[in-house]
C-alpha cells in the first residue's frame, strides 16, 4: 500500500513538474527576448533586473521554508507558488515599460523559488538516500520533457502569431502545474518540541561545506544569465525559431540524461558527477563567446547539455543528502537558497555591468573560464551516498 501511494505521488509530481518546467522554459527563453525586443532594455538593465529579482526572492525564501516546516504540509505552498509564478510569467508578454518588467520578473522568480523550496523538501520527505537519485532523475525527465514541448511550440508560434499566443499558453500551463500537486497524500510532521540543540545536529558538516562551495559556484554561474537573451538578439540576431531550437538543444539532452545521472548518482555516488558538471556547463557560455554562427552555438550547446544536465540533477540530490531531519528540511533548504541567492544577485549584477563595459562576448568568455575552473573546489566535497542511512524513508 505504501509503495502504491508513493508511486502515485511520483506520477503526480512528474506531471506537475512537466507543466511547471514548461512555464519556466518560456520565461527563461522568451521573457528576456521580449524585453530586449519590445522594451529595448540595455545590458545593465537586464543585470539590475536579475539582481533585484534574486534579492527579493531570497528575502522571502526563508519564510516559505519556515512556514512549510511549521505547518508540515508542503503541497499547498507548492501549488500557490506555481499559480503566482505562472500568472506573472503570463503577463510578462503584456508589459509596456521597464518598471513593470522589474515588478513582474521579481514576482515570478520569488514565487517560483518559494515553491521550489517546498518542492525539494517534499522530495526529501518521500525518498531515502538509496533511491533519491532515481526519483529526482524521473522528475528531471518529466520537467525537461515539458521544456522541450513548450520550446518547440513557443518559438515558431511567436514568429507566426506574436507574443499574445504565449499569454494563453502560459495560463493553461499555470492551471495544470498548480492543480496536479494537490492530490498528493502527505504525512504530517510530528508536533514535537524543537530544542535548541536540535539545530546543531540538523546543520551537518556536509551541509555547511556544501553551502560555502555552492555560494561561489552559483555566483559564477549567474554572471552569464542576464546576457543570454540580449546576446542572442543584439549580437547574433537570431530568430524566435532559432532561439526555440537552442532551447530544445538544452532540453532534449537533459531529458534523456536526467534519469541516467540520477541512476549513476545512486550507484557511483554524487561527488564524481558534481566535479564534471562545471566542465560541461562552461560550454554553454563558451558557445556565445567564440562562435560566429548559429550552427556553432547549437553544437556547443548540445555538447554542454549532455554533461551539464548532471548539475541540476545531482545538486538537488546532494543538498537533500546533507539534511537529516524532516522537521528542519524546508527551513535549511531555504537558508541554502537565501545564501546562494545573495551570490547569484551579485553575479548577475556584475555580469550585466561587465557586458556593457567590456562587451557581451568578452563577458561570456570570462564566465566560461570561471565555470571551468570551478571543478577544482568541487573536489573538496565529501561523498554523501554512503555516509548516512535513514530507514524511516522509502526508496523507490
Amino acid at each position: 500500500m505504501v509503495k502504491i501511494r508513493l508511486r502515485g505521488a511520483l506520477i503526480l509530481t512528474m506531471m506537475s513538474n512537466f507543466f511547471s518546467y514548461a512555464l519556466s522554459s518560456i520565461n527563461m527563453n522568451y521573457s528576456g527576448v521580449y524585453a530586449a525586443e519590445k522594451l529595448k532594455l540595455k545590458p545593465y538593465q537586464f543585470g539590475l533586473a536579475s539582481s533585484i529579482s534574486t534579492l527579493v526572492t531570497q528575502l522571502f525564501q526563508p519564510l516559505w521554508g519556515y512556514v512549510s516546516d511549521l505547518k508540515g504540509i508542503r503541497k499547498y505552498f507548492i501549488s500557490l507558488g506555481f499559480l503566482v509564478m505562472g500568472l506573472a510569467i503570463s503577463f510578462t508578454f503584456k508589459l509596456q515599460n521597464y518598471v513593470q518588467y522589474l515588478i513582474v520578473n521579481s514576482l515570478a522568480w520569488m514565487s517560483w523559488n518559494g515553491a521550489y523550496v517546498c518542492w525539494q523538501a517534499l522530495i526529501g520527505d518521500l525518498t531515502s538516500i538509496s533511491g533519491r537519485g532515481k526519483f529526482v532523475g524521473a522528475l528531471g525527465f518529466a520537467g525537461n520533457l515539458g521544456s522541450i514541448i513548450s520550446s518547440a511550440i513557443a518559438g515558431q508560434a511567436i514568429d507566426l502569431y506574436g507574443y499574445d499566443f504565449l499569454f494563453i499558453l502560459c495560463i493553461i500551463f499555470t492551471f495544470m502545474s498548480s492543480m496536479l500537486i494537490l492530490p498528493i497524500k502527505e504525512e504530517r510532521i510530528s508536533k514535537r518540541i524543537i530544542r535548541r540543540d536540535d539545530w546543531r545536529r540538523a546543520i551537518s558538516r556536509e551541509f555547511k561545506l556544501y553551502l560555502i562551495v555552492s555560494m561561489g559556484w552559483w555566483g559564477i554561474m549567474s554572471m552569464a544569465w542576464p546576457l543570454f537573451s540580449i546576446t542572442q538578439v543584439k549580437v547574433y540576431h537570431l530568430t524566435k525559431t532559432e532561439i526555440g531550437i537552442l532551447a530544445l538543444a538544452l532540453s532534449i539532452p537533459s531529458t534523456i540524461m536526467s534519469p541516467i545521472w540520477g541512476g549513476l548518482a545512486d550507484r557511483i555516488g554524487r561527488k564524481p558527477l558534481l566535479i564534471i558538471s562545471p566542465i560541461f556547463a562552461s560550454l554553454w557560455t563558451l558557445a556565445y563567446s567564440i562562435t560566429e554562427s548559429f550552427t556553432q552555438i547549437l553544437l556547443l550547446t548540445l555538447i554542454g547539455s549532455i554533461g551539464g544536465s548532471a548539475l541540476m540533477t545531482v545538486s538537488t540530490i546532494y543538498l537533500l543528502d546533507t539534511i537529516k531531519y524532516r522537521e528542519h528540511r524546508a527551513t535549511l533548504i531555504s537558508i541554502y537558497g537565501f545564501m546562494t541567492g545573495i551570490t547569484k544577485a551579485i553575479g548577475q549584477l556584475l555580469g550585466g555591468y561587465l557586458g556593457g563595459i567590456i562587451g557581451l562576448k568578452e563577458t561570456m568568455l570570462l564566465a566560461s573560464i570561471l565555470r571551468l575552473a570551478y571543478s577544482i573546489p568541487m573536489i573538496i566535497l565529501p561523498e554523501t551516498k554512503l555516509k548516512h542511512h535513514d530507514s524511516s524513508k522509502i526508496a523507490i
